[in-house]
């Protein structure tokens, strides 16, 4: 099978060409390495250095002719995207539309599945969030996503393709990078190893549901053998975590302790966040194994041992 990936040499991306490679996939990866690896790519994979928005990837795209897309390539720093909306508009919804058309245009494609997030939901207005909840997003990243998920359905309508979104929960693991504002994860744990230390906006109770990046292709490669399961589907573990929380098993798996330094929370993020993935299991038959203990052992041990 023929698989397009955008965002190949990101963090998600690297583990989900390990996957295709034990699929037999021949894939071809799309990445403008802004924040991924070119190292992440396994030799002998077809891939361009070009911005998802860029006419070279629409072409590169057209001509592979995918028979899978899996759209992951995206702007995710939330506070980006609420200082320019517009510029992350222009990657997450332009270029989720760019890369849709010119697979489409490839005449071979069966399946496309986007990588989507919570952060459409907005503020919960239930303890958990199935995928009934109301769409309500904060942040413009959040409002960018639904966009995307609107343009699938409007591609599934138009054209007859099978289209899938899939709301992710807070994902992490090992190769996640530090920099930025993506990953609380990756981010605590660099600053731990270095004794530096972790910086909590507000008090600490804001919560998240962290999923780790293994569920997260199998999830992603469930996605894409259902082809008939259409529309939007949660991802994540359905378990509530503080920010205090996340510290306090962090610091057990590392056994470290932290310094902790509070600062003003910041615009565009929701206090609580928890998703109801019961569907993925009736219509995807996936579930999250990875409990956030053991995920946060795995990634302490990667990051340990790479330095």
């Amino acid at each position: 099978m023929r698989v397009t990936v955008t965002g190949g040499a990101g963090f998600i991306g690297s583990h989900l060409l390990e996957h295709l490679q034990t699929q037999g996939c021949q894939v071809q990866v799309i990445d403008n390495l802004s924040t991924g690896l070119r190292a992440r790519i396994p030799a002998g994979t077809e891939w361009l250095e070009a911005c998802i928005t860029s006419p070279q990837a629409a072409r590169a795209v057209s001509d592979f002719a995918p028979q899978l897309l899996i759209h992951l390539a995206a702007q995710i720093d939330l506070r980006l995207s609420v200082e320019m909306p517009a510029e992350d508009a222009r990657i997450n919804v332009a270029g989720t539309v760019a890369m849709l058309e010119a697979a489409r245009r490839g005449g071979a494609l069966k399946r496309m599945v986007l990588a989507s997030s919570a952060a459409v939901y907005g503020v919960q207005q239930s303890h958990v969030a199935a995928e009934s909840h109301p769409l309500a997003p904060l942040s413009a990243y959040g409002a960018a996503k639904l966009a995307a998920e609107l343009y699938l359905d409007q591609f599934q309508r138009l054209h007859g393709l099978s289209t899938l979104a899939l709301r992710f929960a807070n994902v992490y693991g090992p190769g996640q990078s530090p920099k930025g504002e993506a990953g609380v994860v990756s981010i605590f744990a660099k600053r731990l190893g270095l004794s530096e230390p972790l910086n909590i906006f507000g008090d600490g109770e804001a919560t998240r549901d962290y999923l780790y990046v293994s569920d997260v292709v199998s999830g992603l490669w469930a996605a894409a053998m259902h082809r008939k399961v259409l529309g939007a589907i949660n991802l994540g573990t359905g378990v509530q975590t503080s920010v205090n929380e996340l510290v306090d098993v962090l610091q057990s798996s590392a056994q470290k302790v932290a310094q902790v330094r509070h600062e003003d929370a910041r615009p565009g993020e929701v206090a609580h966040s928890l998703l109801d993935a019961g569907l993925a299991q009736s219509a995807l038959g996936w579930k999250a194994q990875v409990p956030l203990a053991t995920g946060l052992t795995k990634t302490w041990s990667t990051l340990t041992t790479k330095g």
